[in-house]
């Protein structure tokens, strides 16, 4: 993912213009930007307890 597509899916920027300015260069070097949201589906059940 672009950064300009994470700003149509509604990422914001918010802070300190030097920040907010050097963010987009950032965001296309970011080694897991290729990965998009999660689904909307999720298991919802109880993960079982570790016993050690």
């Amino acid at each position: 993912m672009r950064f300009l597509g994470a700003q149509r899916m509604g990422l914001a920027i918010d802070g300190p213009k030097a920040f907010t300015r050097a963010f987009p260069k950032w965001f296309d070097l970011y080694p897991f930007a290729h990965i998009g949201p999660a689904g909307q589906e999720t298991d919802k059940r109880r993960a079982p307890a570790l016993t050690g």
